[in-house]
């Protein structure tokens, strides 16, 4: 495979408004009043215990692109969902000392 840009457009793409909406309310609701809740949960169940939780977040979005969007799931996907699901509740299980 020859890599080769692409020629760019001879007009300039204008977005719709739908899509500045889009826009809008994905910085508003998703990176803003999200974050609020997360650092209120954070403070409230400690960075060490909640900040586990993140590591949750690709196997969830796997599993909502097989519902959502028929994305095939592979039996290596499920084994490693399963090892680290074990360990992140290994981890919030232990007790933490400073």
């Amino acid at each position: 495979m020859n890599p080769v840009p692409a020629p760019l457009p001879d007009h300039k793409p204008s977005p719709s408004y739908t899509a500045w909406l889009d826009f809008i309310y994905v910085g508003v609701v998703s990176m803003l009043l999200a974050f609020f809740a997360w650092y209120h949960r954070l403070a409230i169940g400690g960075i060490a215990r909640v900040g586990q939780l993140q590591l949750l977040q690709p196997f969830m979005t796997i599993l909502f692109s097989a519902v959502l969007l028929g994305e095939k799931i592979t039996a290596t996907t499920i084994t490693t969902a399963i090892i680290v699901v074990l360990f992140v509740a290994n981890g919030r299980k232990q007790s933490i000392s400073l």
